[in-house]
């Protein structure tokens, strides 16, 4: 049940004085009938009495009533509900308790502004108050603490501030509602803070921090305003604290940005590094077969038998063919991981300009030490796929001297 019955027969009886919570009137009945038919006790709002040319009906008998006649009637108007209706908005104002906590009644009406909730389209002052209430709602959510003590006539919100997982401070709005609370408000759009209130860890990561980074906005926006004052205050200068709490968020992300930035590099970098490890440790264990040919070379020496130097040199022979292959195939990991490096360090250079100039600093100065560590590396190759060869040469000529030379003579 609604109050709409009864304000629609207000409003046809042309808005009567309503004299200690009543109001009354004639109408012709073949033009309200149906509207005292719908009449039905609700919220304290009953028919006191009706009569029609003379005759008296009770509220249980509204469906008797003629098809026609003169019909005087008497209303009772509740006040037990704060669905009921108010002198004007300064009334609804000023008793509506639940709209301070975002709760605003569903079902009024404002006899001085001829306003009732349920009209389509809406007056300006209810599409004010269901703002308003959305963002008092909003902001509930996202306060860390509601003070609703009974000495305090307005609910307080209490917003803690400084940097996730941990505080500084507090910035503080008690919620007084009034018609300049409503005016402001309606130029002022809060479609940002209602999203950031119903939106979802799961579907942004960084929701934590954005609520933190409004908290501490608050706070510095409304540093210099008392409570009482505050919630006005953040409404009619909206537009200047919406400026300030982007260009926050901004700083947050960029901030962000950089650490995970930083963070990616230095991953790629230690990445890029343990790879080039990689080719090192590997030509370490397999280089231990140069001193092990060196040493057969001496042993050639010692060897009279043609036979045997014979083998020996074709044993340093093979070995060094299969080092051989070894650095190479070692270069040609070195080189992947050098196209590698540039591909990586390449694609932040496309975007450097975009970029703190720390965090550009930063990746410029890991990418001349991972050339530093290549150049290491490729000398090192490069000289090693000379040197595996040493003791073959080495060999051949002591086989050569000891034994093809002298037969020669």
């Amino acid at each position: 049940m609604s109050l709409k019955p009864f304000v629609d027969i207000y409003r046809q009886l042309n808005s009567p004085a309503i004299n200690g919570g009543e109001f009354s009137g004639y109408l012709a009945l073949d033009t309200c009938r149906n509207l005292l038919v719908a009449l039905q006790p609700v919220n304290g709002f009953r028919v006191n009495h009706i009569e029609v040319d003379g005759q008296d009906f009770s509220s249980d008998s509204l469906g008797e009533l003629p098809e026609q006649g003169q019909v005087y009637l008497e209303v009772v108007c509740g006040k037990s509900s704060a669905c009921r209706f108010y002198t004007d908005a300064a009334e609804f104002l000023s008793n509506s308790s639940d709209l301070a906590s975002g709760n605003p009644p569903t079902d009024y009406y404002l006899v001085k502004e001829n306003c009732y909730s349920g009209d389509n389209p809406k007056e300006d002052i209810v599409v004010q108050v269901g703002k308003i209430s959305e963002l008092i709602r909003s902001l509930r959510k996202l306060a860390y603490y509601h003070d609703t003590k009974e000495v305090r006539q307005s609910p307080r919100l209490v917003f803690i501030t400084g940097v996730s997982g941990s505080t500084s401070g507090v910035a503080v709005l008690d919620i007084n509602i009034s018609s300049d609370v409503l005016d402001a408000v309606k130029a002022q759009d809060f479609s940002y803070l209602n999203a950031l209130a119903s939106e979802e860890i799961n579907t942004d990561p960084h929701l934590m921090e954005r609520i933190c980074v409004f908290g501490n906005t608050l706070a510095e926006f409304i540093s210099s305003t008392s409570p009482e004052n505050a919630f006005m205050f953040f409404i009619k200068e909206h537009d200047k604290f919406l400026s300030l709490y982007k260009d926050n968020v901004a700083a947050f992300l960029s901030g962000h940005s950089f650490h995970a930035k930083r963070q990616e590099v230095a991953e790629a970098k230690l990445k890029l590094a343990a790879d080039l490890s990689k080719v090192m440790s590997d030509i370490t264990n397999k280089l231990l077969g140069i001193p092990v040919s060196l040493g057969a070379i001496i042993a050639m020496v010692k060897v009279d038998s043609l036979y045997s130097s014979f083998l020996i040199t074709v044993g340093v022979l093979v070995s060094s063919w299969i080092l051989y292959q070894i650095i190479l195939n070692q270069l040609r990991y070195f080189k992947s991981i050098v196209q590698s490096r540039e591909f990586v360090f390449g694609g932040y250079a496309e975007s450097k300009s975009s970029l703190p100039d720390d965090l550009g600093v930063f990746i410029d100065e890991a990418e001349a030490q991972m050339k530093i560590s290549e150049a290491k590396v490729a000398e090192l190759l490069w000289n090693l796929e000379w040197m595996v060869w040493v003791p073959s040469v080495l060999a051949s000529i002591t086989f050569y001297v000891s034994f093809v030379a002298p037969l020669m003579r």
